[in-house]
This record gives C-alpha cells, structure tokens and sequence, in this order.
C-alpha cells in the first residue's frame, strides 16, 4: 500500500467497538526538570493495557466485513494476544494464541482467560509467529499477525491522530515511540508526517534488541536475536518487511536505551502518576530523559511520550533489586 492511500485508511479508521480514546497526560514535574513541555499518551488506560487493542479493533473490523474467520491465530510475546483474544471473544471467533517462551506470567495468564488455547513456543516472538504461521495453515485458521499487517499498522495510527487532535494541532517538537516489530512507529510516522512534517519521529529500543536500527544501517531487514528479555514486549528477532519499508522514508532516528534508563522512567511514571509501566511502556520517556541533554529547544517545545502498556511483570522488575530504587546512581530521576 503506497502512503497516500495509508493516509486515506488511517483518518476513516474506527477503532472505538473496543479502544477507548484516552487521555494525554501533562507531565509537570519532568516538564520541569527537562526544560520542556512534556507530555505522555496513556494507551495504559486501555481495557487490556496496552494499544495494541487499537490495531486488533480495525484488524477484526476488517475480517467482519471479508467474512473471513472462525479461528484465529495470533502469534504474540503478551498485548497482541490478549487485544485479540479480548476483542474476538464478542464476535464468535475462537483464538489459538502462540507465545514466546519469556513471555510474562500475567500476560499468559490474561490471554488464557480469554481464549480457546495458549501454546508456548520458541524463544522469541519471530519464532512463534513462524510457528503460527504453520498452524494457521494447518488448521485454516486466519493469522492475526502483530506487526507486519497494514491493518493493524492502520488501527494503531487512531493514536497518533488522537494525539494532535488532543494538542489542539500545536507542533510537536519530537515523538518517541517504542519499536519492537515496527507497527506503532510505522503508524505514528505515516500520520504524523502528513500532519506535521517538522516533527522528529525517534525510535526507541532496548540496548540489546536493537533490530530495526541495525536493519536501518544495513539498508535491509536483518535477523537479529534479541540479547535480553527485560522488555520482552519489543523483544523481537526480525522486525517486519513492511514496517521497515515505512521506517525506511519516514524516521528521523533510532535510540537505544538501556536498564538503569528504563527502570529509572518507570519510577518516574511511578511516583508521578501512580502508575506501574512494562518496561516497554516507559521506555519512550527514558529515550526523552537522554536525548534533552544532547538537542537544542525551547521551553515551549512540545515532546510527546507513549505510555503504551502496563502489564508488567513485577518479578522482573524485582529481580535485580529488593525494590525499585530512588537513588541517583540507579534512578536517575532526579
């Protein structure tokens, strides 16, 4: 699909069956210490805590009107199968979801909830969706696939029009937006190009599971097996072919932050807002906290932040520390 016609699909796109439309939130305190106005999507306020919901709502929508369906498969390392199995359980489809070895307890947990069958297989989220990929086939089910899906690319993208209908169309200096597979920043940057062609569009991964910014070097989509689990959310292996076309003319830049950066935004979110993050959720404020130092602006600049999930996993979050430490020499909060 060219980006004209991307740009048609995401302003008629309509995800509100089950994603809600919700707030942005300013954030005074860090607005302060950062010298700028700083503000945060609370995509965690969603029924299922994360935006995935968004690109799953249009996705089925999408399905309902080709009458195609009655089992879906949906290969996920947590949001993306519980958004589908959430959303399906009120329009007659049965749901085989297919995850990761790390994914988190509680997102398991959730999906089983929710739907027919949660099969746990491969070490990373590439290697269950090749896995789905084969049952899907098997059992002529419909792949819901997480990331590399126009239509899921076009749900997501309702955020990224919130947001500047939300700021009343004022400029955004910089939006920073986790990447695991690529859809969301896929989404964010066909809109927000469009919309506004000034913003800088910045990734955001975690140190370790960096694929889209070495596919980005290499001018190629790369495999690259994820070193670390913590933010098993954007964990992935291979970042989609098509996500990587769009990141290819529309990103400005990719970041690459790492545990003590994403730990520290956690706390932030935290002690600010009362809110406990996925690592995946905070990391867009942790990119914001290191890329002010080394950049120009304004106090007036706008900087927007996704807070995209909350499922978090609060053993792992513990594991390296009996709590979620203030100190400056880890949290860098202050």
């Amino acid at each position: 699909m060219d980006f004209d016609l991307y740009f048609q699909h995401i302003l008629a796109a309509d995800v509100s069956r089950f994603a809600l439309s919700t707030p942005i939130d300013y954030l005074s305190a860090i607005s302060n210490r950062l010298g700028c106005r700083v503000f945060s999507k609370r995509e965690d306020l969603q029924p299922v805590h994360s935006f995935k919901i968004r690109g799953v709502s249009y996705k089925l929508s999408q399905l309902l009107k080709c009458k195609l369906g009655g089992v879906l498969v949906a290969p996920s390392t947590g949001n993306h199968a519980v958004s589908v199995s959430y959303c399906a359980q009120t329009l007659g489809y049965e749901v085989v979801v297919v995850m990761p070895q790390q994914t988190p307890r509680i997102k398991i947990d959730t999906a089983s909830k929710l739907c027919k069958e949660v099969i746990i297989s491969g070490e990373n989220c590439q290697q269950s969706c090749r896995f789905a990929e084969d049952l899907a086939a098997q059992i002529g089910a419909v792949l819901v696939h997480p990331y590399d899906d126009p239509d899921i690319i076009v749900g997501h993208a309702t955020m990224a029009r919130e947001i500047v209908s939300q700021l009343n169309y004022q400029q955004i200096k910089a939006i920073f937006v986790p990447i695991g597979g690529g859809a969301l920043i896929s989404s964010v940057a066909l809109y927000m190009r469009r919309m506004m062609p000034k913003t800088k569009i910045i990734g955001v991964q975690y140190d370790g599971c960096d694929g889209m910014r070495l596919s980005l070097r290499a001018g190629k989509v790369i495999v690259h097996k994820p070193l670390s689990s913590f933010a098993s959310a954007i964990a992935t292996e291979k970042v989609g072919e098509e996500t990587f076309r769009i990141c290819n003319k529309l990103i400005d830049d990719v970041m690459v932050v790492g545990y003590e950066a994403v730990v520290a935004a956690i706390d932030d979110f935290y002690r600010h807002c009362r809110i406990v993050l996925e690592p995946a959720g905070a990391i867009s404020l942790a990119a914001l906290k290191e890329w002010c130092p080394k950049n120009s602006y304004g106090s007036t600049d706008v900087m927007v932040t996704l807070a995209c999930g909350s499922n978090a996993d609060l053993s792992l979050l513990f594991n390296n520390h009996s709590t979620i430490q203030t100190q400056q020499d880890v949290c860098t909060s202050e």
